[in-house]
């Protein structure tokens, strides 16, 4: 997105290894924040945290991560844009 200059939400990757640093971030971040897990997670990968306690426990480290599997290795936090969707069919 940044590559073709479409206006996206700020957002930070991390993985395990970074997982003081992605706290870190969550806490100086605007809330809510974007915590979602790479890849596949049944549709389960994504949590929007209110308020910065909320995003520490949602991101990996706190004993949880494998229930992602291979998607809970590497997370992306981001900004949370409100926005109207349209679907025309």
């Amino acid at each position: 997105m940044e590559r073709h200059n479409i206006p996206t939400a700020a957002y930070k990757e991390f993985t395990i290894d970074s997982f003081e640093q992605g706290v870190a971030y969550i806490k100086r971040s605007e809330m809510p924040i974007v915590i979602k897990a790479d890849g596949l997670a049944a549709g389960k990968g994504v949590v929007i945290a209110q308020n910065p306690v909320g995003g520490g426990k949602s991101f990996p480290g706190d004993g949880d991560v494998q229930q992602f599997g291979q998607s809970g290795e590497k997370w992306s936090l981001s900004n949370f844009l409100m926005a109207l969707s349209f679907l025309f069919s």
